[in-house]
């Protein structure tokens, strides 16, 4: 009898020890899946965020083109329209063709390189140097002789006041005029302000330009 009752407890011992390995590798393949499906999902997102970065990258790098472009286009158009707010300066000092000849020599005057200079430097907002100052002194006073005898006769005016009078004769702007001084607009207009009744006689600095260019 007792024999009889240990060999059950064997068997019955055995059904559950392989009961036990049966659910341990139950728990273990399911485990094993996880861990695959996981992996699988973890190199997926790492492909997705790869690509994600690399068109990022690639929108950066074109929109980093597409606004230096822009910018480059805007320089370009700036300067184009200050050119042709020059020529249209001239041309309302010259509206004839009586004036041709004379015509001819200022277009050639204001296309020199040191008129160009200042041109490019009001556009970016630079100063000249003392020495470059001193070249569209000397520039302005071989090629406008007039303008510049008549403007040597004035006395009382600053240094900066004299230069916005050459500058204006030379049609750059009063914000270009700003930049070339290294000073603010508002500044340039209150200074017209006082060139124009000091030389002129005259409150009404909308006609500084036309009585600057009349100078010859």
């Amino acid at each position: 009898m007792f024999l009889y009752v240990k060999k059950l407890i064997m068997i019955l011992f055995n059904k559950c020890y392989i009961n036990l390995l049966f659910g341990l590798m139950v728990t273990f393949d399911v485990w094993k899946g996880l861990l695959f499906t996981s992996f699988l999902m973890i190199v997926v997102l790492l492909i997705v965020i790869s690509k994600m970065k690399a068109r990022s990258l690639k929108m950066q790098t074109l929109y980093g083109a597409t606004k230096k472009e822009l910018y480059s286009t805007q320089k370009e158009v700036k300067f184009l329209k200050q050119k042709l707010e020059n020529l249209n300066g001239m041309l309302s000092v010259y509206e004839t063709n009586e004036n041709e000849d004379k015509w001819k020599k200022e277009n050639t005057f204001m296309e020199s390189k040191v008129v160009l200079t200042f041109q490019e430097y009001a556009n970016v907002g630079k100063k000249p140097s003392a020495s470059e100052w001193k070249d569209l002194q000397k520039l302005i006073e071989a090629n406008l002789p007039a303008f510049w005898q008549r403007m040597s006769l004035f006395d009382g005016i600053l240094d900066d006041e004299f230069r916005i009078c050459l500058l204006t004769r030379l049609s750059f702007s009063p914000s270009q005029i700003a930049s070339l001084l290294g000073i603010s607009k508002q500044s340039v207009t209150n200074k017209r302000k006082k060139l124009v009744l000091l030389l002129f006689k005259s409150d009404n600095i909308k006609k500084f330009d036309a009585f600057i260019k009349a100078l010859e």
